[in-house]
């Protein structure tokens, strides 16, 4: 007997909206009263995992900043983006995603210290503190994204700025971030983008994993299959091949140990029986219905690939065992399957027996015509 889900937050009304302001302004003024603050709150290597333990760090790295611009930058963002996020997930599946998120982004972004570290024996990847807001924006960013990938960012930008961000969609936000950070950050304008621009590529794409794989949706399966939410469609047309050549090759190695299972065989079913209310990726609580491209999620079910990408993050499935569905059903598609291979046969022993040369065909045209002419004439 499966137990009824229980939301603390229910009837609270956004409270990702207070929470997430609150823990940055209090972390923000904690830094400014006391001394020795980042060694405490930012992710140091040293501090986390080797010496002190402190393990809040994970966390905490990602509601800590030092600077009062991107303070108010940051709590401005987090007021205008968390409520959306539970608003689309509910209150308490938007703090696991939160979560899951931020915790994944602080081992990643650990473990790759650790890795440069080794590789090239800087001791600033052991006590160098990582610390922002991007990993948390970036989430939020993320699950905007998801509720509709393709809304314009600002259609009635201004006419200075028109031509250049009046095109740009939501789903080429993240990207245009990130690549903006990071040369920023290349060109030392630390003070502009802070410490935290690797948290802001972790927790964007991070976020998108956990939407895209994790996340109940109101069919009953985890993840987001939508076309327009796959990983080669967050990334300009020139990047796409190459993503999608890794994403199908990866998708398969997790099909082969044995994960999506129940995401292929539901895409499957929706291939050969369409049901709008299966149709549906979003997540239980949210309540407009987002369609599907369902051709591109038959060819992705049935093995083949998308239009600009594969499906599920870049790439296209594998041919799996047949889902059993209604036997009348089958045994229809079996008979259209044989009356087609018969028809395709027959087409097949017609070309064979077929010797004549068309290039003979066109020479000897012209004498036929002159012939029925003269016969004509007689």
């Amino acid at each position: 007997m499966d137990l009824p889900t229980i939301d603390p937050f229910a009837g609270i009304g956004a409270p990702l909206g207070a929470i997430v302001p609150g823990a940055m302004a209090v972390c923000f003024l904690y830094g400014m009263v006391a001394k020795g603050v980042t060694e405490v709150l930012g992710l140091v290597m040293v501090n986390t995992f080797m010496a002190k333990f402190y393990f809040w760090n994970l966390l905490s790295a990602h509601v800590y900043e030092t600077s009062l611009l991107r303070f108010a930058v940051g709590v401005f963002a987090a007021y205008k983006l968390a409520p959306a996020a539970e608003a689309r997930l509910g209150g308490l599946q938007s703090v696991q995603y939160l979560f899951c998120v931020l915790l994944a982004t602080s081992l990643a972004t650990s473990s790759l210290d650790f890795f440069l570290y080794v590789l090239f024996r800087n001791e600033a990847r052991l006590f160098g503190a990582s610390y922002g807001y991007g990993g948390l924006l970036g989430a939020l960013l993320m699950n905007l994204v998801a509720n509709s990938p393709q809304r314009k960012v600002w259609p009635e930008a201004p006419a200075p700025v028109r031509p250049y961000v009046s095109a740009l969609q939501l789903r080429q936000l993240p990207l245009t971030l990130c690549v903006t950070a990071s040369v920023l950050s290349a060109l030392g304008l630390t003070a502009v983008v802070g410490h935290g621009v690797t948290f802001l590529w972790l927790g964007s794409f991070g976020g998108w994993a956990y939407l895209r794989y994790v996340a109940m949706s109101r069919a009953g399966v985890r993840g987001d299959f939508r076309e327009e939410f796959k990983l080669v469609a967050l990334f300009p047309a020139v990047c796409r091949r190459p993503l999608e050549t890794v994403g199908a090759f990866a998708f398969g190695i997790m099909i082969l140990l044995g994960f999506f299972k129940e995401r292929v065989a539901h895409l499957r079913h929706l291939a050969s029986a369409p049901d709008p209310e299966l149709m549906d990726p979003s997540p239980v609580l949210r309540n407009p219905v987002i369609g599907l491209d369902l051709s591109g999620a038959a060819r992705y079910a049935l093995g083949g690939s998308t239009q600009d990408g594969g499906a599920n993050g870049g790439g296209g499935g594998m041919p799996l065992a047949k889902r059993r569905g209604d036997p009348v059903a089958e045994r229809r598609r079996e008979l259209a399957k044989k009356a087609l291979d018969e028809r395709l046969r027959e087409l097949e022993e017609e070309s064979m027996n077929d010797w004549s040369d068309d290039g003979e065909e066109e020479e000897e045209d012209p004498e036929a015509g002159l012939l029925g002419d003269a016969g004509s004439n007689k």
